[in-house]
């Protein structure tokens, strides 16, 4: 696997800063801003395929290149421009622009690089390093096979034969693939709002409609409280490898051929419409009457606007997700106050087989909520042994009253689990299925999707705490969070002061009881768990304010090892502070 610095390629885009800038002494407005990660893959030949191709590694390369040189022709174009003086054309492609790339990541995977454990890996390099602000790309060229079940894999560089069509799943087989369902879950925990997946690897219709069914979220739940959106980029019937194109040879599949001849194919990140215009374009002037309306198109944003008009009671028509609703006067008409959403669960479903009820998370949360309320005037929302479904509705009603300037506390006890296939670690709630019979781990939360969910609340300051096993893979990627217990800091305007100028900054926090297996309870701490134990004794104790790192003063000596964390949008300067009540 080779990680390009294109850094080196002068990859460097003039007018990208997430300040202001000035075009002839007039300001422009900010617009969003990030870097762009790129995973490409390019398979010829692979031992479990009789086929050879010729072009597939050659796409990967090809796009790679045609990004760096339509970024690198902008960047010349706006210095001629500047050095020129000619302002209102600068001004014209900066209003173009919707969004600036701030830098390029390539990964490229060629032939017997392209192994799964490889494409994995570089996916979770990715998880590591993007931001909600970066953008991600991932192109595949190659093979796809079904099951006979019908589900969908990648066929990634395979050293052995195998029947490439309408195999039985048998871990022997499906070790060395790659399947749909896996790269949707490495991809959920990749934190970029905008997501774009690029292929002609299927047979048709099929696999456009199975990368859908993996790829887009189809809770309305889950898509009224986020907004993330995912791109698909893929052919209406199969996917050719070369041809003909206006008289011209064609070396590249025909999907990344209309991509590499079309003008600024950048514009698939600083201004979409454009480049699906553009996309559209290019296949049309290729006059080829072989493959009528080769390219289709699948827009995640269409597909949860259609979701939630049919799933809404109200009359709204369709939804935007988080941004649907802003208080006007969320930041400064009222005092801030803050919320806490609490979770858990003794009970679970009797027709499963791999979870047992448990004694102490519901009266972990009750001593928790109580504290919060009566020593931090708290307001709480609680619900206990609910199934799945039931605790995303309420917390999707719960946050639509929490405003810019509110805090939220979300508390969540009980089972989790941690996945090796998908890579992720799940909430488990009253409904979830037994493992064996939930293949997608339909009827548990993923890490991931809670992280996007609680990524999108309106608070400015947000401190999630997971009392489960595994929790700490809600963020175990993130960097740690600097351990600040104020324990030497002098207050010189008081500590009132000092909260309100820290509220001023946004936070994101996790603190989470293990990265492993947690006790529900043990000989020293029959009534709570060891973690929660310990967690609330430092709610109790503390005398004028609390803070996550006081917290994590107290249970860091769990035997589960505790992580604290930040995530999502967190500022450096961020914090969560509560004050005692008088």
């Amino acid at each position: 696997m080779r990680l390009v610095n294109i850094l080196l390629l002068g990859f460097l885009v003039l007018f990208n800063s997430s300040k202001d800038n000035k075009l002839g002494g007039k300001r422009i407005s900010t617009k969003p801003t990030g870097d762009l990660f790129i995973i490409s893959i390019g398979i010829n030949k692979t031992e479990a395929f009789s086929s050879d191709f010729k072009f597939c590694r050659k796409d990967s390369e090809d796009f790679i290149k045609k990004i760096a040189s339509d970024i690198e022709l902008e960047k010349t174009t706006l210095s001629r421009l500047k050095e020129n003086g000619e302002i209102e054309k600068l001004k014209k492609i900066a209003k173009s622009r919707k969004k600036y790339i701030r830098k390029v990541y390539p990964y490229i995977l060629l032939n017997e690089e392209a192994t799964v454990e490889n494409i994995k890996n570089a996916l979770k390099k990715v998880i590591a390093k993007a931001t909600t602000n970066d953008y991600f790309i991932f192109t595949f060229s190659g093979v796809s096979i079904e099951s006979e079940s019908g589900r969908t894999y990648l066929l990634p560089y395979v050293n052995s034969n195998m029947t490439p069509v309408g195999f039985v799943e048998e871990p022997k087989t499906t070790n060395n693939l790659f399947s749909l369902l896996e790269l949707a879950n490495l991809m959920d925990q990749i934190a970029s709002k905008d997501q774009y997946v690029i292929s002609e690897a299927g047979m048709g219709k099929t696999f456009g409609q199975n990368l859908m069914f993996r790829l887009f979220e189809s809770n309305p739940e889950i898509i009224a409280g986020t907004d993330r959106n995912r791109i698909i980029i893929t052919t209406n019937g199969p996917g050719y490898d070369g041809g003909d194109c206006d008289n011209r040879q064609v070396e590249n599949g025909k999907l990344f051929d209309f991509i590499i001849n079309m003008p600024k194919s950048h514009q698939i990140i600083t201004n979409y419409k454009r480049f699906q215009s553009n996309l559209y374009n290019t296949e049309e002037e290729c006059n080829s009457t072989r493959i009528p309306d080769y390219v289709k198109i699948y827009n995640e944003a269409d597909y949860r606007d259609m979701l939630l008009r049919y799933n809404q009671d109200s009359n709204s028509r369709g939804s935007k997700g988080t941004n649907a609703k802003k208080d006007e006067d969320s930041k400064n008409e009222k005092p801030s106050q803050t919320y806490a959403f609490i979770i858990a669960s003794n009970n679970y479903n009797n027709q499963q087989k791999n979870w047992a009820n448990l004694k102490n998370p519901i009266n972990d949360a009750e001593s928790f909520s109580k504290v919060l309320e009566e020593k931090y005037n708290t307001k709480t929302k609680k619900a206990y042994n609910k199934n799945m479904e039931e605790i995303l509705k309420s917390f999707n009603e719960f946050r639509k009253q929490i405003r810019e300037n509110d805090k939220l506390i979300f508390f969540i006890a009980g089972h989790g689990y941690y996945s090796e296939l998908l890579s992720d670690g799940y909430l488990v709630f009253k409904d979830s299925k037994s493992l064996d019979e939930d293949y997608a781990l339909k009827s548990y939360l993923s890490m991931a999707t809670m992280n996007r969910l609680l990524y999108g609340v309106n608070a400015k300051q947000v401190f999630s705490i997971f009392d489960v096993c595994y929790g700490a893979n809600f963020e175990l990627n993130n960097a740690d969070l600097s351990i600040e217990n104020y324990s030497n800091t002098e207050f010189d305007n008081g500590i009132a002061n000092f909260i309100s100028e820290t509220d001023k900054k946004v936070s994101r926090i996790v603190l989470a009881s293990g990265e492993y297996e947690v006790p529900d309870y043990w000989s020293n701490s029959l009534n709570h768990s060891p973690f929660a134990d310990k967690l609330l004794k430092a709610f109790e104790n503390e005398k004028d304010f609390i803070s996550p790192g006081k917290i994590y003063s107290y249970v860091r000596g769990n035997t589960t090892k505790p992580i604290l964390k930040k995530f999502g949008k967190h500022e450096p300067t961020g914090d969560f502070l509560l004050k005692v009540l008088n």
